[in-house]
């Protein structure tokens, strides 16, 4: 079984909703977690190679958890997850 990627265009497409989201939400662009997370995904995009993320944002004491598949029929997931006290 042969799997299928997605093309450079799916892959932008995915990171553009993954930036909106990132935008309505209100974070600042400024700050290095999110910096670093859109550094990902432009990775992501020009090479459409898999990426696990796990970035620190200690500006909100939370953690930046993901994962970027260029697989056709697997999403694109990236969540805040609270950081243990």
């Amino acid at each position: 079984m042969t799997l299928s990627l997605k093309t450079e265009s799916e892959r932008r497409i995915e990171s553009l909703n993954i930036i909106y989201q990132i935008k309505q939400q209100e974070f600042n662009s400024k700050d290095d977690a999110i910096r670093n997370l859109i550094e990902l995904l432009s990775v992501f995009v020009t090479t459409g190679l898999e990426c696990d993320i796990n970035i620190p944002y200690p500006e909100i004491n939370k953690t930046i958890k993901g994962s970027l598949s260029p697989i056709k029929n697997n999403k694109c997931v990236v969540f805040l997850r609270a950081n243990k006290k």
